[in-house]
């Protein structure tokens, strides 16, 4: 089945990022609302790419794994990252960042960052 991202409005939630997004598969499109915490875009792109295309890439990379009509009408782009094998690598590549050889680092990395902000 082949599937277009089309990325529509964009609203700062405090947080990171709401999206409103088309996914059309063969004559059906569907919208949805995707949401990316700063966290994750940092992750994925070190901020040096545009949030509006981390979240389309980071959306046809799911696509890779789970069918389109199966993407919930409101989602956080961190749940394709718990249902999509290799998913971070494959965004991260992308957009040309090289792959996590540890993300047991990045995570105990993440959690003091989170402590110091908080």
């Amino acid at each position: 089945m082949n599937c277009a991202v089309v990325i529509g409005r964009e609203e700062d939630t405090g947080a990171g990022w709401a999206f409103e997004v088309m996914v059309c598969s063969d004559s059906e499109e569907r919208d949805h609302r995707a949401l990316m915490s700063w966290v994750d875009y940092d992750y994925w792109c070190g901020g040096s790419v545009a949030p509006a295309e981390v979240v389309r890439i980071a959306i046809e990379a799911g696509l890779r794994s789970i069918n389109a009509d199966a993407l919930p009408s409101v989602f956080d782009l961190s749940t394709l990252r718990r249902r999509c094998i290799e998913f971070d690598d494959i965004v991260r590549a992308r957009l040309g960042r090289p792959a996590t050889a540890n993300t047991d680092e990045w995570a105990d990395d993440n959690e003091r960052r989170t402590r110091s902000a908080g």
